[in-house]
């Protein structure tokens, strides 16, 4: 994992409103998310993300996913990524599971105490491959 400083940026695409508690079970709207975008997504070339945004309060709070690819501006139906500090954990093998395994690992990392917490403002997944991407978590410093 890595500190880093990303300028915002949109990312265009369709969302879907879930949970953690909800992806757990067969009901999950994730992978039927992104199986609508592989089926309308002409280029696939193109650079993909997954993003998380409108937090509801934390992990075990509602929020919204968009999976698309970055637009030059503001579309609809669409996000935009805040510019800040992010820790950017790397996922590495087959996907969908590396992506999966790399939350376990970021759920696990926030569960103990550090100089940051995270900022539950916008996450986002980026795949740089078909066995290899980043995920990217915003943070702020800890309350005190």
């Amino acid at each position: 994992m890595k500190q880093q400083q990303i300028a915002g940026f949109y990312v265009s695409g369709a969302c879907v409103r879930t949970s953690n508690a909800a992806e757990t079970g067969p009901g999950g709207r994730i992978p039927g998310l992104w199986g609508s975008f592989f089926a309308s997504q002409p280029d696939l070339s193109q650079r993909m993300y997954g993003v998380y945004s409108h937090y509801e309060s934390d992990l075990h709070g509602e929020f919204n996913v968009t999976a698309g690819v970055k637009a030059g501006t503001d579309t609809q139906p669409g996000v935009h990524i805040q510019s800040g500090s992010y820790l950017a954990f790397p996922a590495q093998g087959a996907m969908p599971d590396a992506i999966i395994q790399t939350w376990q690992t970021i759920w696990e990392h926030f569960a103990h105490q550090h100089e940051y917490e995270r900022a539950y403002g916008t996450d986002f997944e980026e795949y740089l491959g078909p066995e290899s991407g980043m995920i990217y978590i915003g943070i702020k410093p800890r309350s005190l």
